[in-house]
């Protein structure tokens, strides 16, 4: 069934596992998923878990990619995407 009205559902968009792209990765959308049938299903947003490498130009245009089909995606569905904020471990020293 859905969802209550005052809970908000959040899908992924993205596979488990990644390409490797040069020393980075690149995120792969779950086959068959979209933003269409996350918005059917009574999602109120779209995730996307999205490593991303600045200092690997490959794969950082890899994932801007990836960021840009998503966004498509939910805006043509009229749909949220949100990302997690994650720790950049080339950044610890």
């Amino acid at each position: 069934g859905a969802p209550p009205r005052d809970v908000g559902l959040v899908v992924p968009l993205e596979a488990q596992g990644y390409e490797d792209v040069g020393a980075g990765r690149r995120t792969t959308f779950l086959p068959g998923f979209d933003p269409r049938r996350a918005r059917w299903l009574g999602a109120c947003a779209c995730k996307l878990l999205l490593p991303y490498r600045p200092d690997e130009p490959a794969s950082a245009a890899a994932q801007e990619d990836v960021v840009r089909q998503a966004v498509a995606g939910c805006r043509a569905h009229r749909q949220r995407v949100v990302w997690p904020r994650s720790t950049r471990p080339w950044e610890l020293t």
